[in-house]
């Protein structure tokens, strides 16, 4: 339908009509091939967004685990492999005064330390790194406040540490020196 139509303008122009119906056929064909590219191509980036949107979600749902019998607004975790995702504020990524007992603690993720205490923790592959410009969007972080974590395991993290907290931290015994 495009084509007739691009076909019928370029017969009413006079710079085309010194070709005759040649012209006109070949804007007709041109309006067709650039009508169905661009439809195809839209076509393409729909679904090419579409696999990775749903590539995303498998991940996330793979990794995340959803029922899991953790509440967020418990106070205290026993025996629990929490992920922070399923227990950080939704909104601040938060994580406030929270206790957890013989947990594993499992990134990946960045932490901002900010007076947790770890009791009896084994500490699996985590990296610490000073924060000593900390005026940055902590909205990537989990923030980790005054929380308590015993006898449990903290695994593939990236720790960033307060400049007020770096000296308390360099004294505990998980610590395995700066990156």
């Amino acid at each position: 339908m495009i084509a007739l139509i691009t076909g019928w303008a370029a017969s009413a122009t006079d710079w085309l009509n010194c070709w005759g119906p040649i012209a006109w056929v070949a804007a007709g064909l041109l309006a067709a091939f650039l009508t169905t590219f661009s439809i195809l191509s839209g076509m393409y980036i729909y679904a090419y967004f579409g696999l990775k949107r749903a590539e995303r979600d498998f991940y996330i749902s793979r990794n995340t685990p959803s029922d899991t019998g953790i509440n967020p607004l418990d106070d205290t975790f026993t025996k629990k492999r929490i992920y922070p995702s399923q227990i950080r504020h939704p909104v601040t990524n938060l994580i406030e005064k929270k206790t957890f007992v013989d947990c594993d603690l499992l990134g990946p993720g960045t932490v901002l330390l900010m007076g947790a205490r770890f009791d009896q923790t084994k500490f699996g592959p985590c990296t610490f790194v000073k924060g000593t410009d900390m005026n940055f969007d902590q909205q990537t972080l989990t923030v980790l406040h005054d929380c308590v974590i015993r006898r449990g395991t903290v695994s593939l993290f990236t720790f960033i540490i307060p400049p007020e907290f770096v000296s308390e931290t360099e004294k505990q015994e998980f610590f395995t020196g700066w990156v």
